[in-house]
């Protein structure tokens, strides 16, 4: 089993996903116990300590905070540069980023971003955290485009 928490705009209902404290607490108790989670973007952002001040899962270490810009936007790739249970090391992932939010987080990052921009320069970021079975990113992955990708999450063990 892998619990899949998907991007989307958790800020829009953060009020009501905030109130429901079995929820937060359930998805907390399966991750810490070493359930397999994937979070994308919005679902990253669902599990850290809170979003604009509003509790939420707790389980990655770290707050969100809104912005008034995209942030790294556009077509990237990832490549995985610490070791985890999941991914393989040099791993590489086609993705995009579409988000107005930041993680402040002293949690190790897994991944290393790079995008061609402007006048042929490459832009460089660290993002996705990983802890116990779980792996979360700002970058939204295609499956059927990565599908070595999508047969790492779902294997055992």
């Amino acid at each position: 089993m892998i619990y899949y928490i998907g991007g989307g705009y958790p800020e829009v209902f953060i009020k009501e996903l905030s109130e429901n404290k079995s929820m937060l607490k359930s998805i907390k108790e399966a991750l810490e116990v070493g359930l397999r989670c994937y979070a994308e973007c919005g679902g990253l952002m669902y599990l850290t300590e809170s979003i604009e001040g509003y509790e939420t899962v707790g389980f990655i270490k770290g707050e969100v905070k809104m912005t008034n810009r995209l942030q790294n936007f556009g077509y990237a790739q990832v490549e995985v540069n610490k070791e985890n249970n999941i991914l393989p090391k040099g791993f590489k992932i086609n993705c995009h980023e579409f988000h107005k939010s930041k993680i402040n987080s002293f949690e190790g990052k897994v991944y290393k971003l790079t995008k061609n921009v402007y006048n042929g320069t490459i832009k460089e970021w660290s993002c996705g955290y990983y802890k116990k079975n779980t792996l979360g990113s700002y970058a939204h992955i295609h499956f059927f485009s990565n599908v070595n990708f999508l047969k790492y999450l779902t294997k055992e063990g």
